[in-house]
Parts: structure tokens; sequence; C-alpha cells
């Protein structure tokens, strides 16, 4: 793996656990499950990218991590209804976040 790709790869996990940290010590109200998704999920992000993040839950989430990364964060919100329906429906965009991305919190059962 070249340095460039070591130092991504670096860089994606640091922030995963930094949003996983986040969100473990601020979990969102009502909320099932966080995802991160795009191209931090997937690796291929740069230096411009945000981090997008899907909450699944019934309101919409009042914490956005902003301050603990530094780049910009797109939070997506989704009942649980409509995120069962779009998988169910095969929505390309819920397949895609479905297959890439990254779980950074579930509430417990």
């Amino acid at each position: 793996m070249s340095p460039a790709a070591c130092h991504r790869a670096a860089l994606r996990e640091q922030t995963i656990a930094a949003l996983r940290a986040h969100f473990a010590a601020h979990p969102p109200a009502d909320a099932e499950r966080v995802l991160l998704f795009g191209s931090l999920a997937r690796g291929d992000f740069d230096g411009a990218s945000d981090a997008d993040i899907l909450v699944i839950g019934e309101t919409w989430p009042n914490d956005a991590p902003g301050a603990v990364l530094d780049r910009g964060v797109d939070v997506l919100h989704w009942t649980p209804a409509q995120w069962a329906k779009a998988l169910a429906d095969r929505h390309p965009f819920a397949l895609e976040i479905a297959r890439d991305g990254v779980e950074l919190w579930r509430a417990a059962p």
C-alpha cells in the first residue's frame, strides 16, 4: 500500500472512531441506527469530502457531530418505515448505503 493510501486508511479509521465515540456519548433520541455512507465509508474520499451520515429514527436528530470532525457533515434522516420501504423497493441509494455503509451506532435492543 502506498504512503498516501496508508494515510487515507488511517484518516478513515480515525474519523469512524471519532464519530462512534460521539454517538456513544450523545445517542440520537428516538433513533435505531446511525450509518456513515458515501466516500468516507468507502474509503475513496479526498480532502474536500464531507461526512455523510444517515440517522434512522422517528425524529430528526438534534445533535450533529460536526464539531468532532475537521470536515463538513451532511445528516440525512429516514424513519425506520422509510428505510424498510426503500430496502424492500430495492431503491439504489438505500442499497448503496446498506452495502457500503459503516455502522456508527445502534440502539440497544
